[in-house]
């Protein structure tokens, strides 16, 4: 069976986010009750589970040494499926500032 569907989605909060910070992972429409694995590029950083709706909020850290850059934050499965979702890193302390601020 499917785990991993064309409409299935997510997003991180902030959608810039800072390496070392602690992000947001939101997703919907994935296979429900099950277990994924959350990767930044080739790096497993966890893992969580979806609820019975196949929808999920979960919070991962990035790692301080990310790269500031591109990455493809990745969403897997022991079948080998994914979503990526591809976001630059930033590393800008004006935007520490502004996220203080708001």
């Amino acid at each position: 069976d499917r785990e991993i569907f064309s409409d299935s989605t997510f997003k991180i909060i902030p959608d810039k986010p800072n390496p070392g910070s602690t992000i947001r992972v939101v997703g919907e429409k994935f296979g429900a009750s099950q277990v994924f694995d959350f990767y930044i590029d080739a790096k497993k950083i966890g893992s969580f589970d979806t609820d019975n709706q196949g929808n999920f909020i979960t919070t991962m850290k990035i790692p301080e040494n990310e790269i500031q850059d591109r990455v493809d934050f990745k969403i897997k499965n022991n079948q080998g499926e994914e979503k990526i979702l591809s976001l630059r890193i930033g590393n800008n302390e004006l935007e520490l500032v502004h996220q203080v601020l708001h």
